[in-house]
């Protein structure tokens, strides 16, 4: 998801539609960047093993911001500057590095990380259409006979595509950088 999707999600918007786990994208209070980006994300089996469940969603009021520590910035009005510059010192302390196509490094931590997941899925001959279903993207652009005719791709297929994906890093060792990157310096 888009740095701006995620960061606007209240807990209401995890829910299980077919027996999976979805990011829920459709709700008409998240500003979007395009028609398009209204969708269903699969969570990732990983984030079953982070026990995202029970810390984000079990207990806490549908209301609640699902990431409380994300907050829209007032300097340029969107949502996620906070948890960018959280996740740069996060990636730092794990010894991590964005780079892109190029070889130079990225100034830009969070946006990368879609491009590596749909680099992912491509490796994986996956097809375009389902790419464009995870991702948010239009299909219509390429045109063709899949964009005239394709209509929503179903949960289940996005999941078994989506759990697919085999991460990079080990999730629990960047879940520990991203607790320290939280911690404040002692003076």
């Amino acid at each position: 998801m888009r740095r701006e999707e995620f960061s606007q999600l209240r807990v209401r918007h995890i829910r299980e539609i077919e027996g999976i786990w979805v990011f829920d994208l459709h709700a008409a209070d998240i500003d979007l960047k395009t028609p398009w980006s209204r969708r269903y994300v699969p969570l990732h089996r990983d984030l079953f093993a982070l026990d995202f469940l029970e810390e984000m969603v079990t207990g806490r009021s549908d209301e609640e911001m699902l990431f409380a520590e994300v907050a829209k910035s007032t300097a340029n009005d969107v949502f996620g500057d906070g948890v960018g510059k959280r996740v740069s010192r996060m990636m730092d302390k794990a010894g991590m590095q964005v780079v892109r196509k190029n070889g130079s490094e990225s100034d830009g931590v969070y946006h990368p990380f879609r491009h590596r997941m749909r680099t992912m899925l491509v490796n994986l001959n996956v097809n375009e259409g389902i790419i464009d279903s995870i991702t948010g993207h239009s299909p219509k652009r390429r045109g063709g006979q899949q964009a005239r005719y394709t209509d929503t791709v179903h949960v289940p297929v996005l999941k078994k595509y989506v759990d697919q994906v085999l991460l990079p890093h080990d999730l629990r060792e960047l879940r520990a950088a991203w607790e320290k990157s939280a911690a404040r310096p002692k003076p």
